[in-house]
């Protein structure tokens, strides 16, 4: 963003045009003061002195446009030259009665001016500048670019640490900024997740309650459906395996897919507690039957079921992969 709106450099260009003005501005007035001076007398007074201070002004401006010098050390310098000229005049033209009355009224007047010291643009300024020269920023992104301005501008005495208390408080911003959005996405998302867990348990049946119930009760169904969960996290341990072992490729992959095939013969022999079919909702409506809303319990069961799909797959393979490491820790000793 500060890279695209070029601040550092727009602002460079506004603290030259400041100086180049004021230079220009205390020229000029030295000028006329000159000019005054040379119709008393008709002759062109100290025109090659007042030349060689132009040309030296010109090369201090340039200095500082090529960043060789600091605004405050260009500006010192500027107003030195200038008074110092101004000096040198008043000593040279002292001894002559023809000026005495023009020096003695103007000079005094002329150095306070020479003295003089324009503001610096401030990064307020600079950035107000930037953005009404570009309007297509959104809104929004205008009040905030200049509300860290002002900002940067209190906590910071130079142009030149006001630009780097700016961007510090932009990247605090954005940082600001995306911690919010990514906390949005992460509601968002769960939301998401939640809804379209519970809309494939009400699609598939998938009663949480009723499930518990059936495996508490069958005991060939709980055995099958552990000896699976074995299986599958055997299957998840084939896979990081053969993902690192990237030598034995046809053997894992063999190895995989008789796994999943045992996997598969063995859920196929007892059938699972999903599904519409008749059998299935009529014993749901038994285990219902003593609540006083039997469907409360069915919706309950759903809503269960969408929370545990919404965990996310990595979890239950996380969470499976813990128990069987258990399970096996447990039976060691056989």
């Amino acid at each position: 963003l500060l890279e695209d709106l070029n601040i550092k450099e727009i602002t460079h260009e506004k603290s030259c045009d400041v100086l180049q003005q004021s230079a220009d501005d205390k020229l000029d007035r030295v000028r006329v003061f000159l000019d005054i001076l040379r119709e008393q007398r008709g002759e062109p007074l100290l025109a090659g002195e007042f030349e060689d201070l132009r040309y030296r002004i010109n090369i201090l401006h340039t200095d500082f446009s090529h960043r060789q010098l600091s605004f405050s050390a260009a500006m010192d310098s500027l107003i030195t030259q200038v008074s110092q000229f101004l000096d040198n005049t008043q000593e040279v033209l002292s001894y002559d009665v023809d000026y005495q009355l023009t020096l003695n009224q103007q000079l005094p007047y002329l150095k306070q001016a020479i003295a003089t010291r324009p503001l610096e643009p401030t990064i307020a300024d600079v950035v107000q500048s930037i953005i009404e020269d570009n309007p297509a920023i959104p809104r929004q992104l205008r009040q905030n670019l200049i509300s860290l301005a002002q900002e940067a501008q209190t906590q910071a005495t130079e142009l030149a640490n006001e630009i780097v208390q700016f961007e510090r408080s932009v990247a605090n911003w954005f940082d600001r900024a995306m911690d919010r959005s990514s906390g949005v996405y992460k509601r968002n998302a769960k939301g998401i997740a939640f809804l379209l867990g519970l809309l494939i348990a009400i699609a598939s049946n998938t009663d949480t309650l009723y499930v518990l119930t059936r495996l508490s009760q069958d005991s060939i169904l709980r055995s099958t459906i552990v000896e699976a969960a074995d299986q599958l996290a055997i299957e998840q341990t084939i896979g990081n395996t053969d993902a690192a072992n990237t030598g034995d490729d046809t053997s894992a992959t063999e190895q995989l897919g008789e796994v999943k095939d045992a996997v598969q013969v063995a859920l196929e022999d007892i059938p699972l507690p999903l599904g519409w079919t008749p059998q299935i909702v009529d014993q749901q409506k038994e285990q219902a039957a003593d609540w006083h809303f039997p469907i409360l319990r069915r919706i309950i069961g759903w809503l269960v079921t969408g929370i545990a799909l919404s965990m996310g797959a990595s979890f239950w393979y996380s969470l499976l992969g813990k128990v069987v490491n258990v399970r096996n820790t447990g039976n060691s000793k056989n």
